[in-house]
This record gives structure tokens, C-alpha cells and sequence, in this order.
């Protein structure tokens, strides 16, 4: 049996900081709005602990494929890819209504991103 190259309780700890990372972060998003209504600054919130979830598994994802062969490794590369174009995907709509991007909204550009994300998923 291989010995692995990363300590687990390591991984446990990255993991659990970054998940905490992100709901802090969401959390004071959502805070910090405070000229918009409730029901939008927990829709902030939500949108930037997806995206911090998401993003946040990209590094966890890539830290145990130290062992495996060249083609996999590529494989999860590209599905990383698409990952964390996904979590970028997730703040879309609420910079739509910070940032007043209707033009963006209403000619479908945030599904544009959603499914060009999908491309790189299914492809790893």
C-alpha cells in the first residue's frame, strides 16, 4: 500500500476552514447590503456561500490527485474547471440587481454562463 502524500486530518482541517470561510462571507454579504431589503441580502448570502462552497472544493478536489495517472489527472483538472466556473455562475444574479445588469439578465447571458460550465463538467 502507497503511502499517501497528504496528511487526512489536513485535509479535514482545510476543509472545514474553507466551508467556514465561505458562510462567514456570505454572511457578511448578506450583512453588508444594508440598503436593500431582507429577502435580497439573503439571497446575496446564499449566492456567495454557493459560489464559496464551490470554489472552495477546487483545491480539495486537486490535493489527492497526487497518485493518479496523467489522463485522469487532466480529466479532474477540466472538471475542476467547470466547478469553479459554476461557482462564479452563482453570483450572477445578485450583481445583476446590484450593479443594474438587466441588459445581461434579459438576454440570457446568466444562462449562457451557467450552461457553458456544464461544458468542461461533462468533458472531465
Amino acid at each position: 500500500m502507497q503511502k499517501a502524500y497528504f496528511n487526512i486530518r489536513t485535509v479535514r482541517i482545510w476543509a472545514v476552514g474553507l466551508v467556514a470561510a465561505s458562510v462567514v462571507l456570505g454572511v457578511w454579504a448578506g450583512l453588508a447590503l444594508t440598503k436593500y431589503s431582507a429577502d435580497f441580502r439573503f439571497t446575496v448570502a446564499i449566492a456567495v456561500m454557493a459560489a464559496g462552497f464551490s470554489l472552495s472544493a477546487i483545491p480539495l478536489f486537486l490535493m489527492g490527485l497526487k497518485n493518479f495517472k496523467a489522463g485522469l489527472k487532466r480529466a479532474y483538472i477540466i472538471l475542476c474547471v467547470g466547478i469553479g466556473l459554476f461557482g462564479f455562475a452563482q453570483l450572477q444574479i445578485p450583481a445583476v440587481n446590484i450593479f443594474g445588469w438587466w441588459g445581461w439578465f434579459n438576454s440570457g447571458g446568466t444562462a449562457g454562463i451557467y450552461i457553458f460550465s456544464v461544458v468542461p463538467i461533462l468533458l472531465g
